[in-house]
């Protein structure tokens, strides 16, 4: 026992002597890295004062004179510079104010945004548009890889064909949007990716059936129709295939001129023979069948081009299905256009993506361009904690340096001036990129490859053979725990920043209202009519037209009873912790995260402020009830007499 005792007394002796070691070290680093920030902060300042004198003292007749344009008070300048634009620097970010806001849908906006970059025009006015036979998308991972794949390929927007997902649904997500329908889960099933760009460019979305979708979109003035097909296969009965270019033909009512047909017909046109000039040009590829010859009926009956044969391609570019064997090659997927003047180019992609088919593309040409504005965008950031400290140092000295005045409003453009100047000093390099956002990782992205390999080496051994089966398991296993463990991120930061995760599946995928029933048993599938019905509808439910029951009350009464305390720091400092992240800023450019790592500094300056606006609201009140007491009794004087 004695033994043990003594064990025990070595180890509490040795616990303290570690508590002391690790103070000590802990408070000499500390008051280091502040000596060395004071220095460098010392250096800085130096260094701007001696610039300050430079550029003070530098003659002006060395600077070309710009001319300047006067405008009288009041009236609208019709050409307004081009590049105009205030800015607050913050660290390394140009920081621009004017964050986008939401407004409901009105025909004409009195308080339009202004200086944003309106990212639905089209650069050089050229969509590219795609067809892709995807071979479904209902496995998990299927999605997350397509994502992957199209973050490498330029597209406005892309058809798809067996999706193979039941339902109609539309789902916005961090790159694109994705609408498609399907009767029955893993068969047929079509639909589009919009590129997240043009969101606000779609009209509608009608569906016919799981093989025939069509989507109207606007691009500057004009009004695309673009109509995603996927025909039956060779051996289907011909009662199918003549169901399938009926729906086409019914999904080419109340259509323009710009309508575009693509997808997979299941059709082989062959070389195209020279009277077929009108819906073909000179090139093809591979021998006719008796689908391909339904399919040109199709074309001269609706006056259609077929894209594939207008542009001379290599033979190796001309194919877009290959067999599972690795030796039949056919074109078997289209694209049709009204008039093939639009069109500038025609492309077959090979993505790195498991499906037999090849991807088609376009470069539509349209009418009219539309001049760009900037798009203004303030970086959200969290910092660390000694960049917290440094800011909080500078904000100590600026509201130091400038003491506080009986006038409100400029005690607080003090606090908002010193909050900006904290970041100034901060770093290059403080703010990064967040690269742990994707499911597709590297470790991936190399499995991916080692498959797309195999894939392309004909003929396999044995042992390629089963180390291809192994690696689709294998993607299709990371995949599904990398996606789970995104999830898992996003959850944990809403917990963190706004303490509940009801928009953490917002944040991954967002699904949208396809279509909306009217009071007349009408469903709407336009865009604009649904936002509109929605708009009105709300309106009415808020309108001010409610019947509420008024309740008298005397408030002069209320608050000569009820003493209003002063504000306390513990309420403000309270108040500032609780304020939710990643908000955009206001005109200051001031965001959530550097209120926070500043409060301790400028939260007393603040609870100053508020208690003198309640100190003023008080003298004010109280001078109006004695207005009304010598009124009163003036007037029960009067009445007396």
């Amino acid at each position: 026992m004695d033994n043990l005792e003594m064990m025990q007394l070595l180890f509490s002796k040795l616990d303290e002597k570690l508590k002391q070691q690790t103070l000590t070290i802990t408070t000499s680093v500390t008051k280091n890295v502040l000596e060395a920030m004071d220095e460098k902060i010392k250096t800085m300042m130096e260094e701007n004062t001696m610039l300050k004198s430079k550029t003070t003292n530098f003659p002006q007749n060395s600077f070309p004179r710009l001319p300047t344009r006067l405008v009288p008070a009041g009236a609208l300048d019709q050409n307004p510079p081009a590049k105009r634009c205030e800015t607050f620097k913050i660290g390394t970010l140009n920081t621009k104010t004017f964050p986008r806001r939401l407004v409901t849908a009105e025909e004409y906006d009195h308080n339009p945004p202004q200086g944003y970059e309106d990212k639905t025009q089209l650069k050089n006015n050229i969509i590219y548009i795609c067809t892709y036979n995807v071979r479904s998308l209902l496995a998990e991972n299927r999605l997350p890889e397509l994502d992957q794949v199209l973050d490498k390929i330029k597209y406005d927007i892309i058809g798809l064909s067996e999706v193979k997902i039941e339902g109609i649904k539309i789902e916005q997500y961090r790159n694109y949007i994705l609408m498609y329908r399907g009767d029955k889960s893993g068969s047929n099933g079509v639909g589009f990716i919009v590129n997240s760009n043009l969101k606000k460019n779609i009209i509608d979305f009608t569906t016919y059936s799981d093989r025939v979708v069509r989507l109207d979109i606007q691009c500057d003035t004009t009004v695309l129709n673009i109509i995603q097909a996927y025909a039956p296969i060779e051996r289907a009965k011909e009662e199918a295939v003549e169901r399938f270019y009926n729906q086409v033909t019914q999904a080419l009512s109340n259509t323009g001129k710009h309508v575009i047909i693509l997808g997979d017909f299941n059709s082989k046109i062959g070389l195209p023979l020279p009277e077929e000039h009108k819906i073909c040009g000179q090139y093809g590829y591979g021998e006719r069948n008796e689908r391909g010859e339904r399919l040109l009926q199709f074309c001269y009956t609706n006056k259609f081009v077929i894209s594939n044969t207008i542009f001379k391609k290599p033979q190796k570019r001309k194919w877009t299905w290959l067999s599972p064997n690795g030796k039949t090659k056919n074109e078997i997927d289209f694209i049709l256009i009204k008039d093939k003047r639009f069109i500038t180019n025609f492309e077959i992609l090979s993505p790195k993506f498991p499906s037999d088919h090849r991807m088609l593309r376009i470069s539509y040409k349209l009418q009219q361009t539309k001049k760009k504005r900037k798009f203004l965008r303030t970086k959200n950031k969290t910092f660390l904690p000694i960049e917290s400290n440094v800011m909080g140092m500078i904000v100590t000295r600026e509201l130091a340096g400038n003491p506080t005045t009986e006038n409100i409003n400029n005690h607080y453009k003090t606090i908002v001036s010193a909050i900006q100047k904290s970041t100034s000093y901060l770093p290059t390099n403080a703010i990064k990129k967040d690269q742990d956002c994707n499911t597709i990782n590297n470790n991936i992205l190399k499995l991916i490859n080692e498959r797309e390999k195999l894939k392309n080496t004909w003929p396999r051994s044995d042992i390629e053979k089963k180390r291809l089966k192994k690696l689709y398991r294998k993607i299709k296993k990371k995949i599904i725990e990398r996606k789970n463990k995104i999830k898992m991120k996003l959850i944990e930061s809403e917990l963190e920043t706004r303490g509940s995760t009801k928009n953490s599946q917002k944040s991954y995928k967002k699904e949208w209202m396809h279509s909306i029933k009217t009071k007349s048993g009408e469903t709407i599938t336009n865009r604009q009519s649904i936002l509109l019905s929605a708009t009105d509808f709300y309106k009415k439910l808020y309108s001010e037209n409610q019947q509420t029951n008024p309740v008298d009350l005397n408030i002069n009464q209320i608050h000569d009873q009820e003493q209003v305390p002063c504000f306390l720091l513990d309420e403000v400092e309270s108040a500032i912790s609780r304020m939710k992240k990643n908000k955009s800023p206001g005109e200051d450019g001031i965001t959530t995260d550097m209120l926070i790592a500043t409060a301790e500094q400028w939260a007393p300056h603040l609870t100053n402020i508020f208690n003198k606006i309640l100190e003023r609201e008080k003298n004010t009140r109280s001078l109006d009830t004695f207005n009304n007491n010598t009124h009163i009794q003036e007037r029960r004087l009067q009445t007396n007499r």
